[in-house]
């Protein structure tokens, strides 16, 4: 079987979550459920619609929110990057649990899991998922099959990077997920990595959790150690330099890579060339799923980011309604 890897970008959750120029879009949705179903004290239902007005505002004022973690970043406003950080994990978790997965994620899984002895689940083989998104899209459509109680039983199911355990052993052989940019739904310190129990919050009801995801969002402010575990590509510690080191060897092995919405932005280039440049002569072919209208500028971004000829393995897919599954599968 080829050694498959794919790298993935907001386009692969567009279904359900907003890409960057519908984001300031969804953070009204979001304002509105708060001000509607809330259930919330009246000081904490302003306090949190202030605090959304304001993200909605600087996603319009910016050409992008990374953009504006940028200058909050350059220019040493680093309480104002982490109050940023915080807020947009609350965002994803709301926005997340409020509508459901994004199908495409479901249909994949559904055709690369199998049945083994007592009817348990198997990953597959040499098969690798490298995100640079913030959802948790794929672990929420995992669970569907898997039905776990405890997040951590998750993590170790699908080797996800970073973990709670701060292990970066992947398995060479196996199947890992590896999160480039952290993550939404957990916290970070300089050396370790703690995972939120979001899979119990998209089982209450909306009113508890609103309020259980303003109580996480309280309490990361809070902390003196820890911040949000969303982070930026130009941000790095011991934690993401791990995971980004567990991706730069999964695609050292990689024979087949398949891109999916991802268009190589620039604030992500140092991290991308690291990654693109480590894959060697066992590459044999690469997939760019993109819409029709941006799949030939994701190609020419590729194309610059890479240091060997690749114009002779280049396949380009346009299909929006699943994800490509290569025949060598």
């Amino acid at each position: 079987m080829a050694n498959i890897t794919y790298l993935l970008g907001a386009g692969a959750s567009a279904l359900r979550l907003p890409t960057v120029a519908k984001l300031p879009e969804a953070i009204m949705e979001v304002r509105k459920l708060i001000i509607e179903r809330g259930n919330l004290e009246p000081t904490e239902r302003v306090i949190f619609t202030e605090k959304l007005d304001w993200l909605h505002s600087e996603c319009l004022d910016h050409a992008s929110v990374d953009t504006f973690a940028r200058k909050l970043y350059l220019t040493k406003q680093f309480e104002k990057l982490n109050n940023l950080k915080a807020l947009l994990d609350f965002f994803f978790v709301i926005y997340q649990s409020s509508k459901n997965i994004d199908p495409r994620y479901e249909a994949f899984l559904a055709a690369i899991l199998s049945s083994g002895v007592n009817s348990e689940i198997i990953l597959p083989k040499k098969f690798n998922i490298i995100s640079w998104n913030y959802d948790i899209q794929f672990e929420l459509a995992a669970n569907n099959f898997y039905n776990f109680e405890d997040v951590n039983q998750l993590e170790r199911k699908l080797n996800i990077f970073p973990n709670t355990i701060n292990n970066y052993n992947y398995d060479i052989d196996g199947f890992n997920v590896v999160k480039l940019n952290g993550t939404s739904g957990g916290l970070i310190s300089k050396s370790q990595f703690k995972r939120k129990e979001f899979l119990d919050i998209f089982r209450y009801d909306e009113s508890e959790r609103l309020k259980q995801a303003i109580n996480n969002y309280n309490s990361t402010l809070q902390s003196e150690e820890y911040n949000s575990s969303i982070l930026f590509a130009w941000e790095k510690n011991k934690v993401t330099n791990n995971s980004r080191d567990v991706a730069i060897n999964i695609f050292r092995d990689t024979q087949i890579l398949v891109v999916i919405g991802y268009s190589f932005p620039t604030f992500n280039r140092d991290i991308d060339k690291q990654l693109l440049n480590s894959m060697g002569s066992q590459l044999t072919k690469i997939v760019i799923q993109s819409p029709q209208e941006t799949v030939n500028d994701v190609e020419l971004r590729l194309k610059s980011l890479v240091n060997f000829p690749i114009n002779s393995i280049i396949k380009k897919n346009t299909d929006k309604n699943e994800f490509f599954i290569p025949f060598e599968f």
